[in-house]
């Protein structure tokens, strides 16, 4: 059983990389991953495959901080997973090993060739399979074909993995963001990522109106601020913490327009049964959509309200494997 524990991984730098070589070598896919969604799956599904033909293991490299935020530090997209969600993500898809490297101003200069050598010479990676987009290297030229004449000189097999098309345009985080943020498209969001959505976070204290309703929440603050968070709405998912127990949960993210709060955050109650105390790290996992956010006039109409969305939430999740 996997259990919830505060994250106590960092991310590695290019110098200890040569440190997490396994004996025999490896096969490698590299990638931000962000969501982990059905693309990055048929990527990871096929180097699976090869890994286990070629009796080596599976790394997969990634990236902290995103690429796209180290280049613009002020911009960049909302993350569909931090490092250490994606982390687990990565491991329930066949990943033997993920290498979370920090990207820096060293490895940002890399030359497409010089990144090659990093993983033949350092990982000791003997096949290399990269999504059918990917680049990499100094400026973007890693392309496969720009890098397929040095990794023949390195002894490196080279494969691409076409896309995963949806409604014939390619699966990406992008479309997956997009999805997430929209009313009325978050379960369209759950199956392009193939899995619910995953959120680790702190159990921070809140205003304490949802014991005072009756209905005791958990207040869970993201790991990572740039996390993104579904559009403003209840929801039906699974909470699990300490020894990692599923427990069946009702979420609402978003202001309590019922109190003006102001500012959007994610509570969580837990139907039947006491939930986690302050400080605990929790996993949530969401699956359903349940009814956009709103302001009642009275507490007795919220109140009877959160007792019907709770009693929904259990129902629909009991439902799920």
């Amino acid at each position: 059983m996997l259990r919830i524990q505060r994250p106590t991984g960092h991310p590695v730098d290019l110098e200890t990389v040569a440190s997490l070589r396994p004996n025999g070598g490896c096969v490698v896919t590299v990638g931000n991953f962000d969501g982990v969604h059905l693309g990055h799956q048929a990527l990871l599904a096929a180097a699976k495959q090869r890994s286990i033909a070629l009796g080596v293991p599976f790394y997969a490299i990634t990236f902290e901080p995103h690429t796209r935020h180290f280049l613009d530090p002020r911009g960049g997209p909302q993350l569909l997973s931090t490092w250490c969600e994606r982390e687990r993500l990565l491991a329930r898809h066949g990943v033997d090993k993920t290498v979370t490297l920090r990207f820096d101003d060293d490895v940002r200069k890399l030359a497409a060739t010089d990144f090659v050598d990093l993983l033949a010479d350092d990982l000791g990676a003997v096949e290399l399979l990269l999504g059918f987009d990917h680049r990499f290297g100094r400026g973007g030229t890693g392309t496969a074909e720009a890098i397929t004449p040095h990794c023949q000189e390195k002894g490196v097999a080279l494969s691409v993995v076409g896309a995963h098309l949806r409604e014939g345009l390619p699966v990406s985080s992008t479309l997956v963001r997009a999805a997430m943020s929209e009313w009325g498209r978050f379960e369209e969001a759950v199956r392009m990522l193939g899995h619910p959505w995953m959120l680790l976070g702190e159990v921070v204290r809140g205003d304490g109106r949802g014991r005072v309703l009756g209905f005791p929440t958990a207040n869970l603050e993201p790991l990572n601020p740039r996390k993104l968070l579904p559009a403003s709405g209840v929801y039906a998912g699974r909470l699990r913490w300490g020894d990692g127990i599923c427990h069946p949960a009702v979420v609402n993210i978003g202001t309590a327009p019922t109190f003006e709060r102001g500012i959007r955050v994610v509570e969580v109650h837990v139907p039947k049964g006491p939930g986690p105390d302050y400080g605990q790290i929790c996993q949530l996992d969401l699956y359903f959509q349940l009814r956009q956010e709103c302001r009642f006039e009275s507490l007795d109409a919220l109140r009877a309200q959160i007792g019907h969305d709770a009693e929904t939430a259990w129902k629909k999740v009991a439902r799920l494997p």
